[in-house]
């Protein structure tokens, strides 16, 4: 496996901020859905975990699409 280090270039500040503010909502929310899973000790596979996460997510976190917490989800689970 490679490894890049690239800097992003951005036109313009409010694209920029954009960009930083989805990047602080996925780590929430994976930090949100990787408490619940710990915490409550869900079963291990994605049916139980989408059951029980995937609706709050929707609403904890709006403005993130719902593809984003589906793949969270799968990404906490396979963590696990």
């Amino acid at each position: 496996m490679k490894t890049y280090k690239v800097k992003l270039m951005f036109s313009n500040q409010e694209i920029y901020d954009f960009w930083v503010a989805q990047m602080y909502l996925v780590r929430d929310c994976y930090n949100f859905a990787s408490n619940v899973m710990f915490d409550e000790k869900l079963p291990l596979n994605i049916k139980s975990v989408h059951n029980r996460l995937y609706k709050e997510e929707r609403e904890r976190f709006q403005s993130l699409p719902s593809q984003i917490c589906i793949q969270i989800n799968r990404s906490v689970l396979s963590n696990y």
